[in-house]
């Protein structure tokens, strides 16, 4: 998967959390801009932060690389959205996306530059995006802000359109089990 399948393969995720209803209302694309930059700057403080670095490239060493760079990637995300509540600001869904891929990225740079994680594919870098729009989508639902009769109907017309095979890509998300309904 080349670089601009990715970021489509991102694009068509945005759309179905934003086409959820009931989920955050979105920013102009001026608030949305200052919002992403700012979420990025947050997050590379966390992610190059010497302390949180080395708590980074530890955990990188250990277990299956989409998995682990999904979890650091959940983590700096939850951070940064409970910073922004704190500060009485709402993240819109775009802003998350956006920014989360862009985490993903630096993650998996700053773990590749020390020597701590293989070189990943593309697909391998989609299915760790794909893993953080999971734990969130499950975390929404679970909160009452997603409905999941429309996820499951965004995600069927989302595949129609795609050409995309489900089962494969819930084989690779949950690791061939059933997601619990």
């Amino acid at each position: 998967m080349d670089a601009g399948l990715f970021y489509l393969e991102a694009t068509n995720m945005q759309g179905l959390l934003s086409g959820m209803g009931g989920g955050e209302p979105q920013a102009n694309g001026q608030d949305d801009q200052r919002q992403t930059e700012n979420f990025l700057l947050n997050g590379m403080d966390i992610i190059h932060n010497e302390q949180t670095r080395d708590n980074i490239l530890e955990a990188l060493k250990h277990g299956e690389p989409t998995d682990t760079v999904a979890n650091l990637a959940w983590t700096v995300l939850t951070k940064l959205e409970q910073s922004a509540e704190q500060s009485g600001k709402q993240l819109s869904d775009n802003v998350k996306m956006n920014g989360g891929n862009a985490l993903i990225g630096e993650i998996i740079e700053v773990g590749q530059l020390a020597g701590v994680l293989p070189e990943m594919s593309e697909e391998e870098r989609a299915l760790s995006l794909q893993k953080v729009v999971a734990k969130y989508m499950e975390r929404e639902i679970k909160a009452g802000r997603i409905n999941p009769q429309e996820l499951q109907q965004a995600g069927q017309q989302a595949s129609q359109k795609l050409g995309l095979n489900m089962k494969s890509a819930q084989s690779q998300l949950f690791g061939g089990q059933k997601e619990a309904a």
